[in-house]
């Protein structure tokens, strides 16, 4: 009888979140053909919609991990990561033709929408506890912080990605005291301090650190 109830609600389970997921292509398509597949109000709307599905865990920790409660829940937090997917790439697109077409100003405002993007991303994840993803965009969200807010922030964020990718290729290669060198050299020629005030001063990047801790 235990194992009858449960492959039933397995299978009611199943069935939601199938039933879910046709309804959240169809809502992401209607936004693109209304609003247009590049269009950043259409990232905009997948954004908000994301938002009205993400449950903290707080509000449902009394449910057990077999209630259809906390099925729900997941099921909310995995349409909501797919909507917010699809939002970062809209504006990511947005921000490198901004960036051909060296209209910088744009591309640090879609880079701001993206960091906010990657936030609400990291959240789910960590709601999911997909911790390690959870990390890694986290990491990626401060960097586009970066990228947005400071003067320079996209030259700046290169560096400092080409920096990581070079430690880990020559973390026991000859070069590597070369690629410190060069970290180090980089360092004495940016304002740490002024970047580190412009960045705690916005709300959204002190939002960002009260989620990471």
């Amino acid at each position: 009888k235990f194992y009858t109830h449960n492959f039933a609600k397995s299978i009611h389970t199943k069935t939601i979140h199938n039933h879910n997921t046709t309804i959240m292509s169809d809502t992401i398509r209607e936004l693109k053909e209304k609003y247009g597949p590049k269009n950043p109000i259409t990232a905009k709307h997948l954004n908000s919609k994301g938002a009205e599905l993400f449950t903290p865990s707080s509000s449902s920790s009394s449910s057990s991990p077999l209630s259809s409660s906390s099925s729900s829940c997941q099921g909310g937090l995995n349409e909501a990561l797919k909507l917010h997917k699809e939002a970062l790439s809209i504006l990511d697109w947005n921000k490198c033709n901004a960036l051909l077409f060296d209209i910088v100003d744009k591309s640090k405002e879609y880079a701001l929408d993206m960091a906010l993007t990657l936030r609400r991303i990291g959240n789910v994840l960590r709601e999911l506890n997909n911790f390690v993803g959870a990390a890694e965009v986290y990491k990626e969200c401060l960097d586009t912080f970066l990228e947005a807010l400071i003067e320079n922030g996209t030259t700046l964020k290169r560096q400092l990605l080409e920096y990581e990718c070079n430690n880990k290729n020559n973390h026991q290669d000859q070069n590597s005291t070369s690629n410190n060198d060069n970290y180090q050299t980089m360092l004495t020629q940016i304002n740490r301090p002024e970047i580190g005030q412009t960045l705690y001063l916005h709300p959204e990047f002190r939002a960002l650190l009260r989620d990471i801790w």
